[in-house]
């Protein structure tokens, strides 16, 4: 039988969910948003505004009505004008699920100027290569893992990668995919893993020849933080940057340590008393940001995952989580990164833009379209344990991130966009950064390696991964 107080641990994050996140809150007293967690960084805060471009992109791919599915666009067409409502609703859940999730206002936008059919999953990519070499330079894309990337064998985006290496990769002195995580501990903080990609960055420019090359840059989650940070330290790594994409990053601070770190913390202790069904919760809490499934049966799986409870190594976890916690990242972005300077000392030699250019994938998520968490039962001894015919520790592991909104009824429905933007009052000087869209997504499927956990059917991975390339030549104006 199970320990009951680390199986309690364990158990209670989904129990927490329920009540925090899977119930919208429709109360009508103003004291319940005037009160929301003062450590967030307040949907307020940012002024971007979302263009149609990559729901039309995505729906010259896959038809309006299946892109509006998955592409969210404001009803008013303004997510300024959204978010003003909702800080004037006495319903913000209710006001939220009308103003932006309202798919058939989102078909009639991506309908009325609709962009001419893209029927290559490489369009967008062959654009971009075709442009550079008419300059006879190269492209490096640079896939940048978050927390738990380390331990999966593909990785974010592994779809997407796989196929431009498939059709492109044979050219190898003028385009490269490389997927980099930070070895040998992914949840480290970006302290500890921003030197890690400028390193990576410097053996690349090492490597590639004669050509000369530009870097697309893409993080996933943490990894998005991580980038942003190498970039802000290496002006080297700014010159010869075409572009960053984060997606569903915790800029503002992410995953909610006061429901992960007491879990953590106990287990790091009872290690050796716990279950296998304990092992496999806490497995998938740590590897929620990974961007895809990760194999336990992959031989020495086990042992990285056991690697990561040593001293040395837990200490790093322990860092890594601390770090991106609201309070702390809050902080960070008032007092350090308002202070960073992106600018260039050359145009980019396709853009001709000096300033560097951040685009941001975000995810806006209604809780209710979640597979049911695994059901509850109540043992001999008393203790609330999860029915083993049932269990499903990945949505253990999603509803539990989802508990960090539960006290802030703007994010009733767990819209992250607070969290995945860099604030309009902390933009870094030389950075011109643009919210490139709103995916109707959870964060476990925005690596765009694996289907929606909300959603039945299969979602069209490859498709929204080039529509989102085609969407930033488009607003960097490479495109038309």
């Amino acid at each position: 039988m199970a320990k009951p107080a680390l199986r309690r641990q364990l158990l209670v994050v989904s129990l927490m969910s329920l009540v925090g996140c899977k119930t919208p809150w429709n109360g009508g007293s103003r004291s319940h948003v005037d009160a929301a967690n003062s450590d967030f960084i307040k949907l307020k805060e940012f002024n971007y505004e979302t263009a149609d471009t990559s729901l039309r992109s995505l729906g010259a791919r896959i038809g309006c009505e299946e892109a509006a599915q998955w592409m969210l666009y404001p009803s008013g067409g303004s997510l300024q004008k959204t978010i003003s409502s909702l800080y004037q609703s006495q319903k913000p859940y209710d006001t939220l699920m009308n103003e932006l999730f309202d798919y058939s206002k989102a078909e009639q936008r991506c309908k009325t100027n609709p962009l001419p059919p893209r029927n290559d999953q490489t369009f967008g990519m062959s654009k971009l290569l075709g442009q550079l070499k008419s300059k006879n330079l190269g492209l490096t894309f640079v896939m940048v893992g978050g927390f738990g990337s380390h331990l999966t064998e593909n990785g974010a985006l592994s779809d997407s990668r796989q196929l431009w290496q498939d059709k492109f990769g044979a050219d190898g002195q003028y385009f490269r995919v490389i997927r980099h995580e930070c070895e040998p501990n992914s949840f480290a903080s970006d302290d500890s893993c921003a030197p890690l990609v400028i390193k990576r960055f410097n053996e690349l420019e090492k490597s590639r020849g004669s050509i000369e090359h530009r870097y697309l840059f893409w993080g996933y989650s943490k990894g998005g933080n991580t980038l942003l940070q190498a970039l802000a330290t290496s002006p080297e790594m700014r010159e010869k940057t075409l572009a960053v994409t984060t997606v569903s990053s915790p800029i503002g601070g992410g995953l909610p340590t006061e429901v992960v770190m007491p879990a953590l913390e106990q287990f790091a202790q009872k290690r050796s008393q716990a279950t296998s069904t304990d092992r496999e919760s806490l497995n998938q809490l740590l590897s929620f940001g990974a961007g895809t499934q990760i194999n336990n049966k992959t031989p020495g799986m086990a042992a990285k995952f056991a690697a990561l409870f040593e001293e040395k190594e837990f200490a790093s976890v322990r860092s890594g989580f601390q770090s991106i916690t609201p309070s702390v990242r809050k902080k960070f972005i008032y007092e350090k990164m308002r202070s960073w300077d992106f600018t260039r000392h050359n145009a980019d030699p396709l853009t001709g833009q000096k300033e560097l250019p951040i685009f941001h994938v975000v995810s806006a998520l209604d809780v209710a379209r979640l597979t049911p968490i695994p059901l509850m039962t109540v043992n001999n001894d008393g203790e609330i344990v999860a029915d083993t015919t049932s269990n499903s520790p990945a949505q253990l592991a999603e509803l539990a991130m989802l508990t960090s909104f539960r006290n802030n009824p703007l994010s009733d429905s767990c819209v992250a966009i607070q969290h995945a933007v860099i604030p309009k009052n902390a933009i870094p000087r030389g950075a011109s950064p643009q919210l490139l869209a709103i995916m109707n997504l959870d964060h476990m499927s925005l690596g765009f390696s694996k289907s929606g956990l909300q959603e039945k059917r299969s979602m069209p991975r490859v498709e929204i991964v080039d529509a989102l390339i085609d969407s930033m030549l488009i607003q960097l104006k490479i495109l038309k």
